[in-house]
């Protein structure tokens, strides 16, 4: 093989490889509410925020997910498979969420209205061996990096919506 034809093959290597490592990662979302889809106008957007700090393996994963909405599981095939981002339809709701940072965990449940075209983050704050949850209003656009800071810092879909469809 030419020394050109071999770096051919390896240019090609880098890029796909590169390619796999650049895909998005997946947000799991779910529609709380019967029915066709709706826009985001017409929903509220919930979501809580997955973290990864590749800079301390102290506290490697922080995530925060929902697990139900008005007692209605919205986890996925698995148990374990909570959703990132639910969508309610305006009115009163109760939402369980579960937190975890790397062995310790917690859940709790927040109870607001929710309006139409509105983005609520669920925060939890920790406070020593306990944590708490409260409702952020975010605003009206949900995008990448609200949900996932660290594997949408830079790229496409950086401040990309996300589409509740």
């Amino acid at each position: 093989m030419t020394a050109l034809k071999l770096a051919a093959v390896v240019a090609a290597a880098l890029v796909a490889t590169h390619g796999a490592f650049a895909q998005p990662v997946p947000i799991d979302k779910r529609h709380a509410y019967e029915g066709s889809r709706r826009t985001a106008a017409q929903v509220a957007t919930v979501y809580g925020k997955i973290v990864t700090n590749l800079a301390s393996l102290s506290r490697p994963l922080t995530m925060t997910m929902i697990h139900n909405v008005d007692g209605k599981s919205v986890r996925g095939m698995f148990e374990s498979a909570c959703c990132s981002v639910v969508y309610v339809l305006p009115g009163r709701h109760q939402i369980l969420v579960h937190y975890s940072v790397g062995n310790r965990y917690g859940s709790g449940t927040v109870t607001t209205n929710f309006a139409a075209g509105r983005v609520y983050e669920v925060e939890a704050v920790e406070g020593g061996d306990k944590v708490a949850f409260r409702l952020r209003e975010a605003g009206s656009v949900l995008t990448y990096k609200d949900v996932m800071p660290t594997p949408y810092a830079s790229g496409s879909r950086v401040n990309s919506r996300i589409d509740p469809n």
